[in-house]
């Protein structure tokens, strides 16, 4: 800045305020160096600071802005010997506004106007000021600091030229005393800014997580943003399939600021492209209208915001997969308060957890519409259904008949061992079920499915047979695994099949009697024919007798033991005996019958004493290897195995055949089941009546078959002080 030489000398003007005497500013110069060390309050300014700056430089009038750097203006803090009514125009200046102030942030550089009559570019507003104060000379000193502007003074003197080369100078050292002030203020400022930012986000994500109610969760959002970011906040959602946007929460600081905001939003409901909502909401751009009376706005949106009183505004749309499904407005009022960039990143960061949380309680509230269908349906089915959770089985779900048969709804978070503590679960046969043999834990333990028979004593001594069916509803992680039982009540199906078993064992025992006779008759004729040589068709006539009476015979033993299972009227006899001799023993009596079918006896024990029936141990054994050699080709090996497994004597019996059709294999140990290999004399009770012998012994049978390669049989048996002592 270059100064005159010799300016003309002051022509009677008034002096400047608190006009110091010679050795007053080095005073006043220390007094507002120490002021300034204080915290400063912004709004308003102490007036006896600017009473100071004004007097350092002996200057009629003084005006302080303060830089808003992110927004490119800069706002009027205060000012001393200039009126209210002339600085209106200058209240908030841009950066690239014409004036001298904005000139003096925005080039970073001092401006004077040494006179006023000659200075031809003045802009009109600072002309304005001048005149309608008597001033002549100007002179705007940026406040500057590393790297930045952070404000600007301006003094004003009636005396032409006043501002030389020493008032300058001490000018510029009042500049820098504000400057270091100023900064200070501002970053102590940013930082509570940034910890109100910080506590309200805390505070949002806290409301976010304590309730799955979009109103309550939108409501105690908007309540929050309005007290702590704003005087206004709302939030509405995009109505699928539509244009408009629904208001979903709307809050204020003052009632009746809310009730403007509802009336203007209820006149002129926000749409699409629309207003302000509508117009993020379309375009999913963020929109901040720090200064609504200055910025070039659309007349309809402008006149909108300014019917509310607003003085600034921002919103951000609402995202979810990219999609936006809202948009969250905040407003100011105050005219010292206006929304900035750190505002709009708080909002935005409002907006991204607002989504999350909205998104979460819709699909929560779908998922409980479902659940609640689902339970409905469920309640009013004629079976109970357990839904359980790996690894433990804790319960998700069960329904009103499984309650029912417990007599109590479950716990929170309960175990399926601990919800059926009360109920004594069996097997048909009577035996003990222990939860790692229930369907519902061998599913969650890997199988892809279980099934079996079960009897339930309840609570109330009632005794329920239930069949339980359980599969594997498999999630992402194997811990994430889930367990759907389904259970039959079949009470009344196997009380009618115990009567009708009842029957048959009657039926059958009153048929043993005469078939006995026949059986003795027969052979006693096959005896004569061969000692009265009689002809080939009487002898064969004969044979066929004794051989249908043999086959009679053993279809009636077999109808009175399985009618005896069924009934729960098998008889053991348990005996404590070692599995390896007794199989020895018992092939080599079998082998004749077994011809021309080799059979090789494979043992991977030394000893294997178990406690079972020897007499029904024999049975089952002699029924596999029958129906061994009956599906196997003539002269192909037959393999029978014993091991030991776990705490259980395990023996099994394999053969050549064409193997089991897997849609069939689960069924084969039913009743009256034969398989289609080949066709089979028989009744089809031969497997189930294996079965219902190893289960009354405490052991447990199954197969495995692929189909061209044969079919293995296998029975366990328990280990000797390890199985039921009971006969």
């Amino acid at each position: 800045m270059n100064y005159p030489p010799n300016p003309p000398a002051s022509t009677g003007s008034a002096p400047a305020v608190g006009s110091p005497g010679p050795a007053a500013p080095e005073a006043d110069l220390l007094a507002l160096a120490i002021a300034l060390s204080h915290r400063l309050p912004l709004t308003p300014l102490p007036p006896h600071l600017l009473t100071l700056t004004a007097r350092l430089v002996q200057a009629e009038a003084v005006a302080l802005w303060l830089a808003q750097t992110e927004q490119r203006c800069l706002d009027l803090l205060g000012s001393l010997g200039l009126a209210s009514q002339p600085l209106t125009a200058l209240q908030r200046l841009a950066y690239e506004d014409p004036v001298l102030v904005s000139r003096t942030a925005h080039r970073a550089t001092p401006h004077q106007v040494p006179d006023l009559d000659q200075a031809a570019d003045l802009a009109d507003p600072d002309r304005a000021v001048a005149r309608s104060h008597g001033l002549s000379s100007l002179l705007a000193v940026p406040l500057l600091t590393p790297g930045e502007v952070v404000g600007v003074l301006l003094w004003g003197a009636r005396r032409p030229w006043h501002f030389g080369p020493a008032v300058f100078r001490r000018a510029q050292a009042v500049a820098a005393l504000w400057a270091g002030a100023l900064a200070r203020e501002v970053l102590l400022r940013q930082g509570q800014q940034q910890a109100r930012h910080l506590r309200l986000l805390r505070e949002v994500a806290e409301l976010l997580t304590a309730t799955a109610d979009s109103e309550q969760l939108v409501a105690r959002v908007c309540d929050r943003v309005a007290a702590v970011l704003g005087e206004l906040c709302g939030l509405g959602l995009c109505e699928p399939g539509t244009d408009r946007l629904q208001l979903l929460g709307l809050s204020a600081r003052s009632p009746d600021l809310a009730a403007r905001a509802r009336a203007a939003l209820a006149a002129q409901p926000p749409r699409l492209g629309a207003g302000l909502l509508g117009q993020v909401a379309a375009t999913g751009h963020p929109l901040l209208i720090a200064d609504i009376r200055r910025e070039p706005l659309p007349l309809a949106l402008r006149s909108s915001l300014e019917s509310l009183g607003l003085t600034s505004t921002l919103a951000v749309p609402l995202r979810v997969q990219g999609k936006v499904i809202g948009v969250l407005s905040i407003g100011t009022v105050s005219p010292d308060r206006r929304l900035t960039p750190a505002d709009l990143a708080t909002a935005q960061t409002l907006a991204v957890l607002s989504a999350q949380a909205l998104e979460s309680a819709r699909l929560y509230a779908a998922v409980t519409r479902e659940r609640q269908r689902l339970t409905v349906v469920l309640d009013r089915a004629p079976f109970g259904v357990v839904i359980a959770a790996a690894p433990d089985g804790r319960i998700v779900l069960v329904n009103r008949p499984v309650v029912a048969i417990v007599g109590r709804p479950p716990q929170p978070g309960e175990r399926v061992t601990d919800y059926l503590s009360a109920c004594a679960i069996f097997t048909p046969h009577y035996r003990p079920l222990p939860p790692a043999e229930w369907p519902l834990y061998r599913v969650l333990a890997g199988r892809p499915e279980a099934r079996a028979e079960l009897v339930v004593r309840c609570p109330d001594g009632e005794e329920r047979v239930l069949l339980d069916q359980t599969i594997a509803l498999p999630g992402s992680a194997e811990s994430e695994r889930l367990a759907v039982t389904f259970l039959t009540d079949i009470t009344a199906v196997r009380r009618a099949e115990r009567l009708r078993e009842e029957f048959i064992s009657i039926i059958a025992h009153d048929l043993r009697a005469p078939v006995t006779v026949i059986q003795g008759y027969a052979s006693l004729l096959r005896t004569w024919v061969e000692r009265l040589q009689a002809p080939e068709t009487v002898r064969r006539a004969v044979e066929h007798v004794h051989t249908s009476a043999q086959r009679l015979g053993r279809m009636i033993s077999d109808l009175l033991d399985a009618s005896r299972i069924e009934a729960r009227r098998l008889r053991l006899e348990l005996q404590r005996f070692d599995l390896v001799p007794y199989l020895r023993e018992l092939l080599a009596r079998l082998r004749p019958a077994l011809e021309p079918h080799p059979v090789r006896l494979e043992i991977r024990a030394p000893s294997l004493p178990v406690l079972a029936d020897p007499l029904r141990v024999e049975q089952v054994l002699t029924n596999l290897l029958s129906n061994a050699a009956k599906y196997s080709p003539p002269t192909a090996e037959i393999t029978v195995e014993a091991r030991q497994e776990d705490m259980m004597a395990y023996v099994a019996v394999t053969d050549r055949g064409p193997g089991i059709p897997p849609e069939e294999l689960p069924y084969i140990f039913e009743r009256f089941v034969r398989g289609r290999r080949r066709p089979a004399e028989g009744l089809g009770l031969g497997l189930y009546i294996a079965r219902g012998l190893v289960e009354a012994m405490g052991g447990r049978i199954g197969a495995d078959s692929r189909p061209g390669q044969g079919t293995t049989i296998f029975f366990t048996l328990p280990l000797a002080g390890w199985g039921p002592q009971k006969t």
